[in-house]
């Protein structure tokens, strides 16, 4: 009786063994790890979450905020920018709202103010003239450092996050120079420094993003966010915004530099973009308007393995459409490899245009 019982129980086991796998191969839904070469960090502290209040969508990136307010450690505001004259200037939309900083600060959330090289327009694409101008006078850094304290002593910020980007590498020493000025009068304040990181997939002095140091950076910045995202754009070929393989690469580099990785953030986008063929630029969306928009058409989410990403084609007027986009699934399979790979935490652009249930997987 037992010899006849023992294949009949090996075969169930082998059953249900087929069926887990089975389900967990292809439900996107569940964090899984693609990164088996990825040796995990052993973690002190859960992976701590940052997010941007952007002033074009501020309210609806407020309302999400109260929300979600206990999933937050950081919060960060998108509202000033350089000028030309190497000034610090409001955006002319942006609602400097104190209610804001102080509910953030109520619930234990650290706030900082997000200073650009964006000129006011948004149209046009980071200006690097007015950041290396700066970099490159004493007097003109001196005022910027200075700017940037009143700044924040006048609204009660916890610091400040330097956002300049596409900065001519000529300017590495400069702006690690700046940076280093920067942080020893904000730390003799009590107040703390983030720096928004390009991403890198190696070293190369030619490479756009070559101006910023990270070795040197991170011994003077309290924290630096990778903004990994962009790998495929508005203005370039459909695709993933992030696909999992290409964010994985840049966190290997960062690992690969012997940095201090209790300072970084894995930067994880929540929005998505619409490409229209023969069309120069694609229509940025939030996933809302992304959902109205399958809905609309009747298109089904398809799901690409290779990427972990999300999205669907429609046709409209004898156009075909391509939309590649984030939503819970997708932001998991990151979350799942800044925590594996031992970054601090994980930020995300930006509050407002994310699947609401991406929240679900800090709690």
């Amino acid at each position: 009786m037992k010899r006849t019982l023992l294949p009949i129980l090996v075969s169930i086991i082998i059953v249900l063994l087929f069926i887990f796998k089975f389900i967990t191969v292809n439900n996107p839904s569940l964090p899984q790890s693609p990164f088996p070469t990825l040796t995990p960090t052993p973690r002190l502290e859960p992976l701590a979450v940052r997010t941007s209040i952007p002033y074009w969508d501020q309210r609806r990136a407020f309302s999400s905020f109260t929300q979600n307010v206990s999933v937050f450690k950081h919060l960060s505001l998108f509202w000033y920018f350089l000028d030309m004259e190497g000034t610090i200037q409001k955006y002319q939309y942006a609602d400097e709202d104190k209610s804001i900083i102080d509910f953030a600060r109520s619930n234990n959330v650290e706030v900082t103010a997000v200073i650009t090289n964006l000129p006011e327009t948004l149209r046009t694409s980071w200006d690097s003239s007015r950041v290396e101008d700066m970099l490159e006078v004493e007097e003109k850094r001196s005022a910027h450092i200075e700017d940037i304290l009143n700044l924040l002593s006048n609204l009660d910020f916890d610091g400040v996050a330097i956002d300049y980007e596409e900065v001519n590498p000529d300017a590495r020493n400069n702006f690690t120079f700046f940076i280093s000025e920067l942080a020893s009068e904000l730390h003799n304040q009590g107040k703390k420094l983030w720096i928004a990181l390009h991403p890198k997939l190696g070293n190369s002095s030619d490479h756009r993003y070559a101006f910023q140091d990270w070795p040197a950076l991170s011994k003077s910045a309290d924290y630096l966010y990778i903004m990994a995202y962009g790998e495929h754009y508005d203005e370039g070929s459909p695709g993933p915004i992030a696909s999992i393989s290409w964010v994985k690469k840049i966190v290997e580099y960062t690992r690969k530099q012997n940095l201090p990785l209790n300072k970084f953030y894995l930067g994880i986008p929540l929005y998505g973009y619409d490409w229209q063929e023969n069309e120069e630029k694609a229509t940025g969306l939030t996933y809302e308007q992304i959902e109205n928009l399958r809905q609309d058409y009747g298109a089904m989410r398809l799901w690409d393995e290779d990427s972990q990403s999300p999205h669907f084609s429609y046709e409209d007027d004898g156009h075909t459409h391509e939309v590649w986009y984030e939503d819970r699934a997708s932001v998991a399979a990151k979350v799942a490899l800044a925590d594996r790979a031992g970054f601090a935490g994980v930020t995300f652009w930006r509050l407002g245009s994310e699947d609401p249930s991406v929240w679900q997987l800090f709690n």
